[in-house]
């Protein structure tokens, strides 16, 4: 994915909702979006949180074993909504049976998309071998990543190898090195540096991306008393990305130092204050 890329909306043959030309499955997004995986009964999709290799069921078979993998690949600063790779399996079977005569390698590799917690229209399915490309429409034939191919991306900073491949299931190798560093940042002070009991201590939490205001981002403060007791809460950031908690000390509060923590977009703050 770059700046010279080129998306095709009706593209994707191997989700009905990509096209009515051919009868295949839903994603396993949309399927995710729908209950029909990874909710109750049905069958999961593994959550990639580690390194390490996974395997994954065909898809259109029966089974309880993951259908799916879900990778993170970015965190909107501003909203909070995260967009997934996902990984999937897939075999000339059943619905899908139109592959083999329609998608070269079908059988061979796994499907990577792309898809966001913030709109059931954000799915797309990634090329794995752009190179071969003859028109705009050939692209699919041609999507799944090989065995022994990997597709990098840096600035999440994970790396997807397809290990093995047959017809009923398929290992997969994600690899989660160090990912870019962001732009947002996490700034966290009290109104006072001192105070009696009680009084009312504010703890603000300014939150920005490359430079400016991120706003409507969930700040989850957290309080250690000197005598270790913890106090927790959240707020999130208005327009001038700034959340706010107050917290009431009472008479029978510690007197001493205290520590107040931040954290918000995987970034974390904190300060003293003390009690007197």
């Amino acid at each position: 994915m770059g700046p010279t890329c080129t998306a095709i909306e009706y593209g994707d043959v191997f989700d009905k909702m990509g096209g009515t030309t051919y009868p295949g499955h839903f994603s396993s997004f949309q399927k995710e979006r729908l209950g029909w995986l990874n909710a109750g009964t049905s069958p999961p999709i593994t959550t990639v949180l580690t390194s390490g290799t996974y395997t994954l069921e065909a898809y259109e078979t029966r089974g309880s074993g993951p259908k799916a993998l879900k990778i993170l690949k970015s965190t909107d600063p501003t909203t909070g909504y995260r967009t997934w790779y996902y990984i999937e399996a897939r075999k000339a079977v059943g619905f899908d049976d139109f592959l083999t005569s329609v998608v070269n390698n079908a059988g061979n590799g796994v499907l990577i998309r792309t898809g966001s917690e913030s709109d059931g229209n954000s799915s797309y399915l990634l090329d794995a071998t752009p190179a071969t490309d003859t028109s705009i429409w050939d692209w699919y034939v041609d999507a799944p990543l090989i065995t022994g191919q990997s597709y990098n991306d840096s600035g999440a900073g994970a790396t997807i190898t397809t290990n093995w491949v047959t017809a009923t299931a398929a290992t997969v190798t994600v690899d989660l090195g160090t990912p870019a560093p962001t732009s947002s940042s996490l700034a966290i002070s009290t109104d006072k540096a001192s105070y009696t009991l009680n009084q009312a201590v504010s703890i603000k939490a300014t939150v920005t991306s490359s430079g400016s205001p991120v706003a409507s981002a969930k700040v989850s403060f957290t309080v250690k008393k000197s005598s270790g007791a913890v106090v927790t809460g959240s707020a999130s950031t208005g327009t001038n990305g700034v959340a706010v908690y107050k917290l009431r000390l009472g008479r029978k509060d510690p007197v001493g130092t205290y520590e107040a923590d931040a954290s918000a977009l995987s970034r974390n703050a904190a300060t003293n204050f003390t009690v007197q």
